[in-house]
């Protein structure tokens, strides 16, 4: 079963015209959201990127700590990526990561337990990146939707 915690589908966000990680979407998780071990947010995040060789790179951060990223295929425009966060621990997590674009690529991962720059008992930010890491092409990535769930 899943709860919804947050939504955005609307105008694409994206990049600007840097080489540099731009925050395009920022959400709060409350504390305690994840109470027990096990719990886990399920973030997926849907978009667009221009058609160019540039290695652009898409992230999920806790408190500021990427992660899981994802690395589009050159000429690849369209991405999906969805993420488990799974609490491990009072102060630990266990990532996944499924994501693809249309380049065809398929990225799929599954991380070993680690500790995050956290505690679940406090306020987590959750924030999404996108950054083109070669040249300043603003929007060569941007994300159009992103949910947000917990799942018991």
């Amino acid at each position: 079963m899943s709860s919804l915690l947050y939504a955005y589908v609307g105008s694409p966000v994206g990049n600007g015209a840097d080489t540099t990680a731009d925050v395009v979407i920022s959400y709060t998780l409350p504390p305690n959201t994840l109470e027990l071990d096990g719990q886990s947010v399920r973030i997926t995040l849907t978009g667009e990127a221009q058609a160019i060789a540039d290695a652009r790179v898409v992230s999920v951060a806790l408190n500021g700590v990427p992660e899981v990223s994802m690395t589009l295929a050159p000429n690849a425009t369209i991405w999906r990526l969805q993420t488990e966060l799974v609490r491990n621990g009072n102060t630990d997590l266990q990532p996944t990561k499924l994501g693809f674009d249309n380049a065809p690529t398929t990225h799929l991962q599954k991380s070993s337990p680690r500790a995050f720059s956290g505690d679940w008992t406090q306020p987590v930010v959750i924030t999404i990146t996108c950054q083109d890491t070669m040249n300043p092409v603003a929007d060569a990535l941007d994300v159009s939707n992103c949910l947000i769930e917990l799942l018991d």
